[in-house]
């Protein structure tokens, strides 16, 4: 699977929109810019509900107002609205198998292509299951896999793995309450080369897991 993203700042920001039946193809791409905007990206996809988008701008250090920021993907193009000072955000139904990122003001401008990482499900624990400390640590899985970066949280852990080894052990002394949530969010990333310092974008996939806990360990 090919990952992707392009990031571009555009002149004028635009309310936050989406076109269908955009004609896009992409390779995953360090992109191209003038190496004069900061630009951090995030996209983050649950299941079951919108992608968040949000960007952030800033040209010498400061927060850009002012820009157009586009993300392209075959679900449609869309450009983010300004939420903060240098920050643009939008949602988008869906989530797509890659996105490409435009940001571009006054002759300034960053661009790059970024593949997404495939949406996964969690096959343990269960949804709604009960976990029992007196069995041992909890042993989380999922799949696929194949993400530059994997990050497995619980109400009190918090796991950053390297790579996506479809498996992370979470201490049973950390689960102290009769219920938890599981996140696992795997994420690939790429640096900007068109931008400063180390302008990236990232694109996520995460899933919530609610469980129920026997025995619950004392602090």
């Amino acid at each position: 699977m090919k990952r992707l993203l392009t990031i571009g700042i555009l002149g004028v920001l635009l309310t936050a929109c989406g076109e269908n039946g955009t004609d896009f193809s992409f390779d995953e791409d360090s992109g191209s810019g003038t190496n004069t905007l900061y630009v951090d990206g995030h996209i983050e996809g649950k299941p079951g509900d919108s992608t968040h988008m949000e960007v952030e701008v800033s040209l010498d250090g400061a927060p850009l107002a002012g820009a157009e920021v586009r993300i392209d993907s075959d679900l449609g193009a869309i450009t983010l609205q300004a939420t903060a000072p240098g920050r643009y955000e939008a949602h988008q139904s869906g989530f797509a198998s890659g996105y490409r990122l435009r940001v571009e003001m006054d002759g300034d401008s960053v661009e790059g292509a970024l593949d997404s990482p495939e949406p996964h499900t969690v096959e343990t624990p269960a949804a709604g299951s009960t976990y029992d400390t007196h069995s041992g640590d909890l042993i989380v899985t999922w799949s696929p896999t194949g993400a530059d970066e994997t990050k497995v949280e619980s109400d009190k852990a918090d796991l950053e793995l390297t790579g996506d080894p479809g498996e992370a052990v979470i201490p049973l002394t950390t689960f102290q309450d009769d219920e938890d949530e599981i996140e696992v969010e795997r994420t690939n990333r790429i640096h900007l080369a068109g931008g400063t310092g180390d302008s990236n974008l990232e694109i996520s996939y995460k899933t919530e897991t609610e469980i129920f806990v026997e025995n619950p360990h004392d602090d």
